[in-house]
């Protein structure tokens, strides 16, 4: 049996039989918009899901792999087992560990999966190119083009920051951190002015509320932003 620890109200949880491995029983488990969840795994490994993500796995791991699959946003921090890989299946991509911390931001509606490694070795492949990984390397796997693009990360900056309510942007577009913010928040944007959604920002933001999200965003240059009493930004 596993254990499951809810961190916050609003989380839920399906079963059902898998008849392709030994009949494994699986559990299906979500953090819904505005919400995290910490999800402790039948071998010991710890999984925080980030808001609107779902993490679906064997209530008892297979024989010969530990094989979950990812639609959203989690760290992993992964029990060792040198007989067993962990692979993590998330919009095609595969990213495997024998023991290791990282992230991986794999929304099915994105156009990319990121992973991003803090400690230990991964294999990432989508069945057509693999990249191994090296800590504090951050890998972009395009799903439109297949390519893949690795970058490194300042040492010790473990850009994991959303576990503690601080984001990190990569050059994401201002449309792509708009989603973002919508799953985290469970926030509406309203553009009228369009042209900002293009525009692109880098940096980390601490004490991330969504107001001081925004004002970082703001203060950057390029947009005005107003927000009304139903949680609805309007950006100008």
């Amino acid at each position: 049996a596993c254990a499951i620890v809810l961190l916050v109200i609003g989380v839920g949880y399906n079963f059902y039989q898998s008849h392709s491995e030994a009949n494994l029983v699986y559990r299906e488990v979500w953090a819904v918009r505005g919400e995290k969840l910490l999800v402790l795994l039948p071998d010991g490994s710890r999984v925080w899901l980030n808001a609107d993500s779902k993490l679906t796995y064997p209530e008892q791991f297979a024989k010969y792999n530990r094989n979950v699959t990812l639609e959203g946003e989690a760290y992993f921090e992964v029990a060792k087992d040198k007989e067993k890989p962990f692979i993590v299946k998330a919009n095609g991509i595969n990213v495997q560990a024998l023991g290791t911390s990282f992230n991986i931001r794999a929304h099915k509606d994105d156009k990319s999966v990121a992973v991003i490694l803090i400690s230990g070795k991964v294999k990432v492949d989508d069945g057509r190119h693999e990249a191994y990984m090296k800590p504090n390397e951050r890998l972009v796997c395009n799903l439109t083009n297949g390519q893949f693009e690795k970058s490194e990360l300042h040492p010790n900056a473990s850009y994991l920051l959303w576990r503690s309510n601080e984001l990190a942007f990569y050059g994401e577009s201002f449309e792509e951190i708009c989603t973002m913010l919508t799953r985290m928040y469970n926030c509406k944007f309203i553009f009228k002015n369009e042209k900002v959604k293009q525009y692109t920002y880098h940096g980390i933001i601490k004490n991330s509320s969504l107001n001081n999200v925004l004002e970082y965003i703001s203060q950057a240059g390029g947009i005005n932003y107003k927000i009304k009493s139903d949680n609805t930004i309007v950006i100008y």
